[in-house]
C-alpha cells in the first residue's frame, strides 16, 4: 500500500470509493490502537466510515485550497479570485470549509444540506466519489447523481464531472450506443422490370 505525505493512501491507486474508505477506517482504527490501546474488533462501524470520509474531505480541501483554508482559520475574507469565493465558504467546528447559505434557520434540514462539504470537481477523490454515486443509482441520469451529491457536498461544475464519469462508464457507454441499421440490398433485376 502506497501512502501520500499525510500518511494516507495514495487516492490514485483505487478504483472504488467504497473500497477507499474502508481501507482508510482501517488505517484510522489501527492509528487509534496504536495512540490510546483502543480494544475495538469486528467491523468498522458507521462512525468509523464518517470520519475516514471526512479525513479525506479535509486532505482534499487542504490540497486544492490551502490559501482559502489559511484565510478562513484566521478570520479573514478570502480573495476575490479565489474559485469558491462566491460560495461564501466558512469553516466548521471540524476544520472543514463549507458553503454558507441562507438555510440556517431551516428546522428539517440536516447540518450537510444546509452547509454542504466545498470539494473540487478536478480532484480524484471527488471522481471516485461521483463514480460510487453512479453505480449506486444504477447508472442513472446525471441529475440523479447531481441531486444525491448535493446532499452533502457541494462540487463546483458537477455537471462537468459528473458527465467525466458518465462518458468513461462502459455499461453506460453501451446503454446510449445506437445500433447499427444495415444498408438495404439492391433489389433483383426480375422486381425491377
Amino acid at each position: 500500500m502506497e501512502f501520500t505525505g499525510s500518511g494516507l493512501p495514495d487516492v490514485h491507486k483505487y478504483s472504488s470509493w467504497k473500497k477507499f474508505i474502508r481501507i482508510t477506517g482501517w488505517m484510522l482504527r489501527f492509528l487509534d490502537k496504536c495512540k490510546t490501546g483502543g480494544k475495538r474488533t469486528g467491523e468498522l462501524t458507521v462512525t468509523e466510515l464518517e470520519n475516514a470520509e471526512m479525513v479525506w474531505c479535509k486532505a482534499v480541501q487542504n490540497e486544492i485550497y490551502p490559501k482559502e483554508l489559511k484565510f478562513l482559520k484566521s478570520n479573514k475574507n478570502i480573495a476575490k479570485s479565489s474559485p469558491i469565493y462566491m460560495l461564501s465558504p466558512k469553516l466548521d467546528d471540524k476544520g472543514l470549509i463549507r458553503v454558507s447559505g441562507r438555510l440556517s434557520k431551516s428546522t428539517h434540514l440536516s447540518e450537510n444540506t444546509k452547509y454542504p462539504i466545498i470539494l473540487p470537481c478536478t480532484h480524484e477523490y471527488t471522481r471516485l466519489l461521483i463514480n460510487h454515486v453512479h453505480l449506486k443509482f444504477g447508472h442513472n441520469e446525471m441529475e440523479t447523481v447531481a441531486n444525491e451529491l448535493r446532499q452533502k457536498f457541494w462540487i463546483p461544475r458537477i455537471r462537468v464531472a459528473i458527465r467525466s464519469v458518465w462518458s468513461s462508464c462502459q455499461f453506460c457507454r453501451n446503454r446510449r450506443a445506437k445500433t447499427l441499421v444495415p444498408k438495404m440490398g439492391e433489389l433483383p433485376s426480375v422486381r425491377i422490370n
